[in-house]
Order: structure tokens, then C-alpha cells, then sequence
């Protein structure tokens, strides 16, 4: 399988696939524009909305770029221990709460399709692995298969199967892109992760928690074929992301913590009212909580209220600014 689209970038710096609205056309397009990777995350989106983000994507470079998929988890039938959470949801939020469980399979099957019919350089897997079929289907039409680890044993199932390894440290900020074992998913740094991933001999992409030129290096010097960063591009002018989210990336200074409160699955988060009072009740059912809390964390959005919305970051976002994509590329890979 040909790594060239990794291992020829003029700069090593990979835009992480941010699902929610951050990640768009025009941040991908930037980035690979700027002599880097771009990533489109189809989380959220209809099969039909990617499809257009992909033409879009590709009316606005001739680069090669990325994205990724949401592996389903099965169904779960807790449905008291989502009514606990639901509950004391309740008496922290003013806003309407659905009245029952909500799953979803994100459209899985169909977003596979489309990506098999667009034939995009590289597809990556969140939340799970593709099966050899998937993944078969998707390098048939000349896909490389990028798989996420963040435990020893996810590292070893990405070698078996993937062509391309990204390893996840806890630093990053968002949710553990865990495909087997996210009660350990935050176990591990990124330069421990990378260190068992390159014995592998296949390209390796380094994330979690890089936020200056200094973290790219040393990652690089490593062993990483190159670094993916998330939080820095939510800041980006071409970023999506939600303005109270910018906005606390950019005025907070507090720690981040770990939680499964806004979605019910484990994701790094800027500490506040809502991850102190709801941290510890919150049960592992993703996707049921996030519909739970969806309405919820839009009013917040709308409110400009930092304390009840889900502000994704990893450990180094107090270096966030805002800038162009490009300039934040220049950035990171300027001491190389």
C-alpha cells in the first residue's frame, strides 16, 4: 500500500477530524493547502451532507485529504441508569429533556458507501475498527486505512489491519478515539503510545495534547511520520466551532478534565460547572447521552454560558490564537 500521501507532506502536521461543526471544507482544505493533511469528520452528518463536504473539499484543493467514520457501538438497554443521569441532569440545566433513549448508528453503511464511491486518499476509524471487508472495500478503490489506538492492544489491532497507525495519548482533547478499550483509553501519553506503535514499521501519526513547534518536533524526532492536532485549529478563521467554545479556548485559563457527562463517552474537556456536578453520575452510553444532553448544550452555545457546555480541549490549549489555518501550520512546523 502506497504512503506516499503521508510521507511526501511538505509539512507533517495533520488536522484532526473534529465532529460537531469544528472540522469544514475550507479548515481542510486550508491545512492541506498549506503543505499539510486536512481530515473531514462525518460524525453528525447525513451521508448525503458528506458527499457535498467531500465536492466542496475538493472544489477548494488538489490535495490529498482525509475522513473520518464513526464506528457504531451496539444498543444499550440501560435505560435506568440513562433516567438516573437524565435526572440529575434535570437539576443543573433549564431545557427540555427528551423523554427517552435515543441510539444511533450514525449511518454507518452509508457513509462507507460513500466514501468507496469517492475514492479518498485516506479513511480513518473512531470509536472501533472497520471489519476486513470495510476496510478491503475501501483499499480496492485506493484508501489507505488509518486506525486509532490508545492502549498497547489497540496498537497491535491497528498494525494487523490498518496502513497507517494514530496513536492518541491522554493529552488530546476531545473524545478518546478508544476502538476497544475506552476504560483504558487514558492510560497512556503520546510519546509512550508512539514508542510502541513504531516497532510496528508502519507510518505513524503522533496526537494528543500538541499545542507548539516544540511538541511537533519532539514527536517527530520519535519516530511519528507526522502530528495530528485538534485543538490549536479550533481557533482557526476557517474552524466551525461553536463561538462560546471559541471564545472559553481563548479568555480560560483552567485545567481540563476527563469526562463522560456530555456524550457518555470519555473525552477531555476545560473544567466547569457541568463536569463538576454531573462527572461522577455519568453512565457509559454513547450515543444515548449525547441526544440527552444535546438541546442542552446548544442553549448553552446560544447563551454564551461557558459552565454547561462541552468545551473540548486538550492539555495544551492556552496556546490557542486566533489565525488562519496556514499560519497555524507555519506555526507548528517551524522549527523542523
Amino acid at each position: 500500500m502506497n504512503t506516499d500521501v503521508l510521507a511526501n507532506l511538505a509539512r507533517p502536521i495533520v488536522l484532526a477530524p473534529m465532529a460537531g461543526g469544528p472540522s469544514t471544507p475550507e479548515l481542510c482544505a486550508a491545512v492541506c493547502n498549506a503543505g499539510g493533511f486536512g481530515f473531514l469528520a462525518s460524525g453528525y452528518h447525513s451521508p448525503d451532507e458528506l458527499s457535498a463536504q467531500i465536492a466542496r473539499t475538493r472544489a477548494l484543493t488538489s490535495r490529498p485529504f482525509g475522513v473520518n467514520l464513526f464506528v457504531p457501538g451496539k444498543r444499550h438497554d440501560d435505560t435506568d441508569a440513562w433516567l438516573q443521569y437524565r435526572e440529575h441532569l434535570s437539576q443543573l440545566v433549564d431545557a427540555p429533556l427528551p423523554q427517552s433513549p435515543t441510539w444511533s448508528d450514525d449511518d454507518y453503511e452509508k457513509k462507507v458507501a460513500v466514501l468507496v464511491n469517492a475514492s479518498v486518499p485516506v479513511v480513518s476509524f473512531t470509536f472501533g475498527n472497520p471489519t476486513p471487508e470495510v476496510a478491503d472495500r475501501l483499499r480496492e478503490q485506493g484508501s489507505l486505512i488509518a486506525l486509532n489506538a490508545t492502549t498497547s492492544e489497540e496498537v497491535a489491532a491497528a498494525a494487523e489491519l490498518g496502513d497507517v497507525i494514530i496513536v492518541q495519548g491522554k493529552e488530546a482533547g476531545g473524545h478518546r478515539a478508544s476502538p476497544l478499550d475506552e476504560a483504558h483509553g487514558a492510560n497512556y501519553s503520546t510519546k509512550e503510545l508512539l514508542n510502541m506503535a513504531t516497532d510496528y514499521g508502519l507510518p505513524v501519526i503522533a496526537a494528543g495534547g500538541v499545542a507548539t513547534a516544540q511538541d511537533v518536533r519532539a514527536l517527530i524526532r520519535l519516530g511519528a511520520k507526522a502530528v495530528q492536532v485538534g485543538t490549536r485549529f479550533l481557533t482557526a478563521e476557517e474552524a466551525g466551532t461553536k463561538s462560546t467554545h471559541r471564545a472559553a479556548l481563548l479568555n480560560l485559563e483552567r485545567e481540563t478534565v476527563l469526562t463522560r457527562s456530555f456524550s457518555g463517552r470519555t473525552a477531555r474537556a476545560i473544567r466547569n460547572e457541568w463536569t463538576d456536578a454531573l462527572t461522577k453520575f455519568s453512565p457509559s452510553l454513547y450515543p444515548e447521552v449525547h441526544y440527552l444532553t444535546a438541546e442542552a448544550r446548544k442553549q448553552a452555545n446560544a447563551q454564551g454560558n461557558f459552565e454547561h457546555l462541552n468545551l473540548w480541549a486538550g492539555t495544551g490549549y492556552r496556546s490557542c490564537t486566533q489565525a488562519s489555518a496556514e499560519e497555524i501550520v507555519q506555526e507548528l512546523s517551524a522549527e523542523l
